[in-house]
C-alpha cells in the first residue's frame, strides 16, 4: 500500500515536495486501495475458517486438539488479519489492528520482562561509545559507492546460477523503500545508492530470506499455501532476515543501530509525535535527510495515533527470537551449516 501508481502521487513525488517545502510541512500522501477486491478475499477466507471449523467438528476433534487444524486455521485467520489492516489504512482503525497484529514499542517479547523500547535504547547505549545522546555524524554518502542500477545488475547476476533455479526479476522502480522484495520480483528505487556491505545484507535479506520462503513455500505441490504466513509470521521472517544479514557479513553497527532507532521512533508516534516530530528527531541525532525521511515513515501524517504503523519493534525482537531458538536446539552432529535454497516437503 502507498501512495498510489500515478505520476502526481507517486512516493518520489511526495519526497520531492516534502524537501522543496523546506522540510517543514507534512507530506500529502493519499492511499489508493481495491477495496472491493480486499473485501472479497476477507469473506472467501472467512467461509474457509467456517469450513475448517465443520471439518473439525466432523472428525470429533474438539477446537484447539488436531495441531495441523490449529495452525491452518491460524494462518487463513492472520491473512484475514493482513486484509482487514489493509482497508484500515490512513485511519486510527489501523493503529488499533496494527498493535494487535504486531505489538508496539512497549510490548514484551519472547515471555521476558524486557519490552521492546528496553531492547532498543540497550542497544542503542552499547553502540555509543561516547554514552548518553550526542548525535552520531550521518554516514557519508561517498561511502554508498553502488547506484540502483549496479545493485540491480549484481542481484540479476548472483540469482542466474542458483540451482534449482529460482523465479527472479530486479526492477528499478518508484517506491517508498530502497528496496522492496516481493515473491519473484525485486524493486530497486531508481535513485537510492548503496554501501558495498549493504549491498551483501539486502541480497541476504530481501532475497535469501523473503523471496525464497515464498518461493519454497508456493512450491510445495501438497501445500502451496506455505508461501505466506500472514501478518502473524513478520517477527519470525524479519527476525530470519536480520540473522541472515550478520550471516553473510553485511550487518553493520550503524544498520543495528537503525533497527533500535525505529523502535523508539514507533514509541514517539505511539505517544503522539506525528512525521515532522520523528524527522526532526532523527536529523538532532546525526540522521542524513533522506534516510530520515524514509525511518520516519510510520508516524501518522495527520491526526494523534492516526495511522500509526507498530510493525518495526519485531525486527529486533525476531532476531533474539531467532538467535534463543537455534542456541536452545541440538546441536548438529558435525557443526553449525546454514543451507539457502528451496526444498520440497
Amino acid at each position: 500500500v502507498g501512495s498510489g501508481h500515478r505520476p502526481e502521487c507517486s512516493p518520489a513525488r511526495v519526497e520531492r515536495e516534502f524537501f522543496a517545502r523546506g522540510a517543514e510541512k507534512l507530506p500529502e500522501v493519499r492511499y489508493e486501495i481495491d477495496r472491493d477486491a480486499a473485501s472479497a478475499r476477507i469473506a472467501d477466507l472467512a467461509a474457509l475458517v467456517a469450513k475448517l471449523d465443520g471439518a473439525g467438528e466432523r472428525d470429533g476433534d474438539g477446537e484447539g486438539d488436531d495441531p495441523v487444524g490449529v495452525w491452518l486455521r491460524s494462518t487463513v485467520e492472520s491473512l484475514i488479519d493482513g486484509n482487514r489492516l489493509l482497508l484500515a489504512a490512513g485511519t486510527t482503525e489501523f493503529y488499533r489492528r496494527s498493535r494487535e497484529i504486531y505489538g508496539g514499542a512497549r510490548t514484551r517479547f519472547l515471555g521476558d520482562s524486557a519490552r521492546n523500547i528496553d531492547l532498543a535504547e540497550h542497544l542503542l547505549a552499547r553502540l555509543d561509545p561516547r554514552g548518553g545522546d550526542l548525535p552520531r555524524p550521518a554516514e557519508p554518502e561517498s561511502e554508498r559507492s553502488i547506484d540502483a542500477a549496479t545493485l540491480a545488475r549484481q542481484f540479476r547476476e548472483q540469482g542466474a546460477p542458483r540451482w534449482p533455479g529460482m523465479t527472479l526479476t530486479v526492477e528499478l522502480a518508484d517506491v517508498s523503500a530502497r528496496v522492496l522484495a516481493g515473491t519473484t520480483r525485486v524493486r530497486v528505487r531508481s535513485d537510492a545508492r548503496f554501501a558495498p556491505w549493504e549491498s551483501l545484507g539486502l541480497w541476504a535479506h530481501e532475497v535469501e530470506t523473503h523471496a525464497l520462503t515464498a518461493q519454497n513455500g508456493g512450491a510445495q505441490p501438497l501445500a502451496p499455501f506455505l508461501r505466506s504466513g500472514g501478518p502473524r509470521t513478520t517477527r519470525t521472517q524479519e527476525g530470519l532476515a536480520v540473522f541472515s544479514e550478520m550471516y553473510a557479513g553485511g550487518l553493520a553497527s550503524s544498520r543495528i543501530e537503525r533497527l533500535a532507532r525505529r523502535v523508539k521512533l514507533v514509541e514517539m508516534a505511539e505517544e503522539g509525535a506525528d512525521f515532522i516530530a520523528l524527522y526532526r528527531h532523527l536529523r538532532e541525532h546525526g540522521g542524513e535527510p533522506r534516510e530520515a525521511y524514509l525511518d520516519a515513515q510510520p508516524a501518522p501524517h495527520g491526526d494523534r495515533k492516526k495511522s500509526v504503523n507498530t510493525q518495526e519493534p519485531g525486527e529486533i525482537a525476531g532476531v533474539f527470537g531467532e538467535r534463543r531458538a537455534a542456541l536452545d536446539a541440538p546441536a548438529p552432529a558435525h557443526g553449525l551449516r546454514v543451507e539457502v535454497g528451496l526444498a520440497r516437503l
